[in-house]
């Protein structure tokens, strides 16, 4: 999953490739003296790849000893929330990630770049087409918007513009989206 959605970590096979070699090497010579079957072998050779996949991802023990819980790198969370949304067009999202949100959340989404803005945030908006914004740290302190009147006028009252807020919980990314555009994010997914 990680190869297909974010290309650019492949490094954490390799880190679980490199672990598991090293451990063969140092090991090696005790393995056969201990009676250890094909499928152990292969289960923690599994094992030693698949951790640090799973722990790049967001997988980790929460303060409850012994509960296992996965939560969505900040990329996966804004497109499943995108993906929840019932839209009734095909709409363009801005975000500060290449490839953007709208690259993940499906076919209905097409992806502008934050890096595109090089006017006012309404001009921006508006020369754009664009119905949803992601906002998250990169934005924030991008000088494009930080220093943008009309962003802050913006942030502080979307309504009045015409978008909605949502904060995803994990993340704390603000997605903005156009009144009348889509109906409230299917939670069935939780």
């Amino acid at each position: 999953m990680i190869l297909v959605l974010y290309p650019r970590h492949h490094y954490v096979f390799a880190f679980g490739t490199i672990l598991f070699v090293l451990t063969i090497s140092v090991l090696g010579h005790r393995i056969g003296n201990v009676k250890i079957g094909e499928r152990t072998i292969v289960f923690l050779a599994a094992l030693l790849i698949i951790v640090p996949s799973v722990g790049s991802s967001g997988g980790r023990l929460d303060a409850t000893v012994g509960e296992l819980s996965l939560v969505p790198r900040p990329e996966l969370e804004t497109a499943y929330f995108l993906r929840g949304l019932k839209l009734r067009s095909s709409v363009r999202v801005c975000g500060s990630e290449t490839p953007g949100p709208g690259t993940y959340a499906g076919e209905n989404f097409q992806s502008v770049s934050a890096l595109d803005k090089h006017q006012g945030f309404g001009e921006f908006v508006a020369s754009h087409d664009i119905s949803i914004i992601v906002e998250d740290g990169r934005i924030r302190q991008d000088p494009a918007f930080s220093q943008d009147r009309e962003w802050q006028i913006f942030r502080a009252a979307p309504e009045k513009r015409g978008f909605s807020a949502s904060v995803l919980p994990y993340s704390g990314i603000i997605v903005y989206v156009r009144l009348g555009l889509a109906t409230a994010p299917d939670d069935s997914r939780k």
